[in-house]
Order: C-alpha cells, then structure tokens, then sequence
C-alpha cells in the first residue's frame, strides 16, 4: 500500500495567501517587539535596584555615623547625669550609715530629683530605664521613662555587664530577649570614692528609629545583627521586620546593604547596622514608568496595524484583480493555463506563474511569425526575396 505524500514545507509556504504571510509577519514582528519590552523591562528592573542599592549603601554610611554620635551622646549624658549636684547630694547622705538594710526597690514613674526633668532625659537620650545601685550593686531606686516594666535582667544587673557597660561607649546587651544600649557611670564623693552606680539604659529599637527619622522616616528600615550576623537583633521598625528574624529569610522580600554573615563579635557597633528597603518598591515604580506611556504605545501599534492591514488589504486587491485581468486575456487569446494549482495561493505566486505563460506563449509566437516571413507558405522553402535582402544588407 502506498504511503500518502505529503507537500513539502516550502510548497506548503508557496500555497499560503499574502494576507496570510503578511499576518504570518506581524504576528513574529509583535514577538520581536513584546521580547524588546521584556527585556527593557528586565533592563529597567537591574538599573533601578542597582540604583537603590547604591542608594542603600550612601544612607548606611550616614546611618552609623549617626549611630555612633547617638551613641557617644547617650554615654555623655549618662556621665552629666551621674556629676548632677542632686545625685551627688543625695548619695553623699548615705555616708557613713550607708542607704540602709536590703530593702524594697523604690520604683518611680516620674523623673526622680537624681535625674533631670522628663522632657530633658526625652529630648537627650529618648525614653530611658534608669537605676541607682548602691556600692555592693543592690539596686535602690529605678526610674522607668517608658510603659513597660524594667527588665527583671537589667534590674539584677551582673557585674559583667556593670564592667561593660562602664566603658567609654558604654554596651549592647540583650536583657530579656531585648537589645540594650546600657552605660553605666560611678557616682563618686569629693575624696573620689565610690558610693554608688548610675546604669542608663535605651532599647536599641529606639536608638535605630531616631537615626531613620533623621533621614527618611517611613521609607526604610534600620536593623541592628547578631554578633554572626545571622540574625536580626533589633529594627526601626519591629511590626515589619520582627527581632529574631534570620538574615537569610529578607532575601527577596527587602534589598539589604551592609553587614554580611560572618562579622564576628569584635566588630564595632556600627558595622552590624543593615539597611533595608521593601523589595515591591522597585516593581511598584518600574510598573508605574512602563505605565505612563503604555496607553501610547497602544495606540501607536493599533494604529500601525491598521494603516498596515487596509494597505495590504488594498495591494492585495489590485494583485488579484491584475491576476484575473491577464487570466482572461490568456483566455480570451485561447492560451493555455497550465500548471496555475501549482503556482499556489499566493497571489504574487499566481502573477509571476501566469506573466511567465504569457512571457512564453508572446515567444513561441513571435517564432511562428519568424518562420512564417521567412519560408513560403506552399512549399515551406526559404523565401528568395527575403535571403536576397538579408543578403544585401
């Protein structure tokens, strides 16, 4: 049984209409465009988050000097609070008779007259925890500037704590499964002797809102690593980025510049300071560039495949009508049509198939009337008159 034969691809080509390739052409050129917009897309997408990292990086630079000017100001003005003639007066009482036998915490909910007024210690050093510890570290009186209780770890402060925090830029602490910022300050008599211990104490949550106010509040975030630098200690922002966050969990929600994994705990302060940015705001500002013009653009391309579809509409009407113009003459003169289902749908292919039959059939004529001038008509010999003028010229 013999197999069907089926047409070969470019007899398959050569059978489709013009208005089908021409269709056939639009659509691969509206994939060419719709790839060129993908890939201005993609482009567009690389230079704007290359753009907010870059921009990321210059903030962070200006987050941790400022970070570390918070910080020395707040070590400072732990240092005036313990000098205040107040806290030395009233510390100076207990000499002698000490402040008495171990006895309840006083705790005050209003800036006790050892510390300065509650708008003073706001505008200085924010909403701080303050202690008072006696020279064996019992604590005396505390004074709370926020809502939460004191930190029950920071109230039983240990002495290593006590000893880093005594330090010039005083400590970091997590008390509690809170990051601290904690300074602590003697507060000495006029013989220079020790009567007691000023602890300050500012949740680093605080201290990394402050620096993001100063530059761009509600834009981005602040966040504060883990010595490793895996996980996220404290932020400006603890409702969108929760402490305890690990480092590897922000990629692809934020862009994030500055500390990597791995920074060890002898880094400085500053340099565990990240900055973060919500990852849809370039998507966002990408979709709102691409949307401006859009509308544009779709009219540009409805208009573009109009125009070009009512010209090809029109070419391809007077191609046709060209066509059957030369089949009816070629009818008309009694000429054969052979071959034309071979020529195809296309109507160029048409044209050029019946032009080419006609272009022979004006030939094969013009021989016929060649042999015709040039033998006698009866006895199909050359035609003396004929040689002799050819002869002559």
């Amino acid at each position: 049984m013999q197999g069907i034969r089926l047409p070969s691809p470019p007899i398959l080509w050569k059978r489709v209409p013009l208005a089908g390739k021409a269709l056939l052409v639009t659509l691969l050129a509206g994939l060419a465009v719709w790839g060129a917009d993908q890939r201005a897309s993609y482009s567009l997408d690389s230079m704007v988050r290359h753009d907010q990292e870059v921009q990321l990086q210059v903030r962070l630079r200006t987050d941790r000097i400022r970070f570390d000017r918070r910080i020395r100001a707040f070590c400072q003005a732990a240092t005036v609070f313990s000098e205040r003639a107040a806290l030395q007066s009233l510390v100076g009482g207990w000499q002698g008779r000490g402040p008495g036998l171990p006895g309840p915490v006083l705790y005050h909910g209003v800036s006790p007259p050892w510390l300065p007024p509650r708008a003073v210690l706001s505008a200085l050093v924010g909403p701080v925890y303050a202690l008072l510890l006696t020279p064996d570290g019992r604590a005396w009186e505390a004074y709370q500037g926020r809502a939460q209780d004191l930190p029950p770890a920071l109230l039983h402060s240990p002495a290593g704590l006590l000893r880093s925090a005594s330090r010039e830029d005083g400590a970091i602490a997590v008390l509690d499964g809170t990051p601290f910022l904690v300074a602590a300050r003697p507060v000495t008599d006029p013989s220079g002797r020790v009567r007691a211990t000023l602890v300050v104490a500012l949740p680093l949550g605080t201290v990394l809102n402050r620096v993001v106010q100063e530059d761009s509040p509600g834009r981005d975030l602040l966040a504060f690593l883990s010595a490793d630098g895996t996980q996220v200690l404290a932020s400006s922002q603890p409702t969108v980025l929760a402490p305890g966050t690990a480092r590897s969990a922000l990629r692809g929600r934020f862009l994030v510049a500055g500390a990597v994994p791995g920074a060890g705990a002898s880094a400085e302060p500053a340099e565990r300071l990240i900055r973060v940015a919500r990852a849809g705001v370039p998507e966002a500002l990408i979709g709102r560039i691409l949307a401006q013009a859009r509308d544009q653009r779709l009219l540009m391309a409805l208009v573009f495949v109009l125009v070009f579809g009512l010209l090809l509409l029109w070419i391809t009407h007077r191609i046709r009508a060209l066509h059957l113009r030369i089949g009816e003459f070629s009818r008309r003169m009694g000429l054969r049509r052979s071959g034309e289902d071979g020529a195809g749908g296309d109507e160029f292919r048409l044209l050029e198939h019946g032009f080419q039959q006609l272009m022979e059939h004006v030939l094969d004529e013009t021989s016929n009337l060649e042999y015709q001038a040039q033998h006698d008509a009866l006895t199909r010999l050359p035609n003396r008159v004929l040689l002799y003028d050819r002869l002559e010229q």
